[in-house]
């Protein structure tokens, strides 16, 4: 049970396959416990609410999380589609000023470590810029429509993008 680079332990393997799945199901509950509080554990008391049929919310939350199974075989990519997942899940179901629930950044963040545990050169690099690209794209948009700007307990005028 020599842990030389280039020599697996015995049982690595068993363990790195129950944490390939651990992350998203975290994620996952998580977001169940969210999506079922309508938004009351990501918001703390500022205005984010899950408008929207709760199927759709669900099937945003999956499309976000389960690509993470992959995110050590395909860093680059899974980077790339959660990201990207998380923008169109934000700009379908939040209006801009509103506060998005905190799964997505969470999702974000796992692909993101995978991406640099796994990558080097150019495809870390690829990796990363488009995913700060989409995020800072999301973040002026908030910025823009005045996102944290209310009071805290504020829900005067909340609005849907969901129609």
């Amino acid at each position: 049970m020599k842990g030389a680079e280039g020599i697996k332990c015995r049982g690595q393997e068993h363990q790195a396959g129950r944490f390939l799945v651990a992350d998203p199901l975290a994620i996952i509950a998580l977001g169940a416990v969210d999506i079922a509080q309508n938004g009351s554990l990501s918001s703390q008391g500022a205005s984010t609410t899950f408008h929207g049929p709760v199927a759709v919310q669900t099937g945003f939350l999956l499309l976000v999380t389960v690509p993470l199974c992959w995110r050590f075989r395909a860093p680059v990519a899974v980077v790339i589609l959660v990201t990207a997942s998380s923008g169109v899940w934000i700009l379908a179901m939040f209006k801009a000023q509103n506060q998005p629930p905190f799964e997505p950044a969470l999702a974000i963040f796992v692909a993101l470590f995978a991406l640099a545990n796994r990558a080097d050169g150019r495809p870390l690099w690829t990796g990363a810029a488009v995913s700060v690209g989409i995020f800072t794209v999301g973040e002026i948009r908030g910025e823009l429509a005045g996102q944290g700007n209310q009071p805290a307990g504020h829900r005067g005028g909340q609005q849907s993008a969901w129609p």
